[in-house]
């Protein structure tokens, strides 16, 4: 699973109409860069020397959601019917394999970190495909947590406006860095409640 792919898996509760399907499992979309696979999805250089910001907008289905490292800046009407575009904020200057974003027929829960960051307690949500959203809540418990550790630890504040964290099906790839103040990819338990959500893949941004 590299590059920009899509994951399969079973719904438990209806989907959003638009979710692409077939007669067993219904699909959602993701990226995994790190290290050198950022090309496969856009001209790049993969070298950690060779930084940029990123601008990115996309075009997906209205009753699906996108996400990516920073916030969203706007949504406008799409090409044709039933579409939209997402446009989100410009991301630091960071290498290829830290930028990602993902679609799909997604929910969340929430909380906040303790901690105020630029004079603002950052939202930290947990992103699961509709119906799983409750095995999201042992994630969220740690994770505003681990953003003020660390933030703590390295006396460098969490820089950007959001942390968000996305259960990616079938994402069995196990990455060893933390980066705390861009986004990066780790594997996080998730209790075996349901045998269709195997791991966690963190956009921390």
């Amino acid at each position: 699973m590299a590059g920009f792919y899509r994951s399969r898996y079973k719904p438990v509760v209806e989907a959003a109409k638009s979710v692409p399907r077939d007669d067993e499992y219904h699909y959602m979309y993701s990226t995994q860069f790190e290290s050198c696979d950022a090309r496969q999805a856009f001209p790049s250089f993969d070298e950690p020397n060779l930084k940029a910001t990123f601008d990115f907008e996309i075009e997906i289905p209205e009753d699906q959601t996108a996400l990516s490292n920073m916030p969203e800046k706007s949504t406008r009407k799409g090409s044709k019917d039933g579409l939209k575009v997402v446009t989100f904020e410009q991301t630091p200057i960071m290498s290829t394999y830290l930028l990602a974003w993902a679609v799909g027929d997604f929910e969340y829960v929430e909380d906040f970190t303790k901690r105020k960051y630029n004079g603002k307690n950052l939202p930290v949500r947990v992103y699961t495909t509709k119906g799983l959203k409750e095995q999201g809540r042992f994630a969220l418990e740690n994770a505003h947590k681990i953003v003020d550790y660390f933030s703590d630890i390295f006396k460098i504040d969490y820089p950007l406006p959001k942390v968000d964290l996305l259960a990616v099906h079938e994402f069995v790839s196990f990455t060893d860095s933390l980066v705390v103040h861009r986004l990066i990819c780790r594997q996080l338990y998730v209790r075996p409640l349901s045998s269709s959500v195997e791991s966690l893949l963190i956009i921390e941004s």
